[in-house]
């Protein structure tokens, strides 16, 4: 008698993966700015500053270049937030005191990336022989 399998196949590749592939998720377009406070001698401060880090990567500021990052750093003991206004004027505030830096990707991605309007490209049909002949005989 044989125990059946469970589980997986191949183990997880960790977290830095992870928060890699989050990072190629995210997507700026519905955003018009972002503002993330935070006190550099808070102990929770480090992953904020980690997600600014990705959020002011080259690949990830070309999907909406006129989105304005600005960066408050304050000295008055205060949890770190990121406020994100959106092109519709809403306006988002993650408090980032408790997260870490794959969970703010996760949320942003969940809750600010679908919110991405979805362009597609113009395709061109090819035209046939015989349409090109009706053509220049108009």
């Amino acid at each position: 008698m044989s125990i059946r399998f469970s589980g997986t196949l191949k183990r997880s590749a960790g977290v830095a993966s992870a928060i890699a592939k989050q990072t190629r998720l995210l997507n700026l377009k519905p955003v018009k700015n972002i503002v993330v406070k935070f006190d550099p001698f808070n102990k929770n401060v480090k992953e904020t500053r980690e997600f600014l880090f990705s959020l002011t990567g080259s690949k990830v500021l070309t999907t909406n270049i006129s989105c304005k990052i600005k960066t408050n750093i304050l000295c008055d003991r205060s949890q770190p937030s990121i406020t994100f206004t959106l092109s519709n004027n809403e306006v988002i505030v993650f408090k980032s005191a408790n997260l870490t830096n794959l969970e703010l990707l996760q949320l942003y991605n969940k809750h600010i990336t679908p919110l991405a309007s979805t362009e597609e490209p113009e395709t061109i049909v090819p035209q046939t022989k015989s349409e090109k002949k009706a053509r220049k005989k108009r």
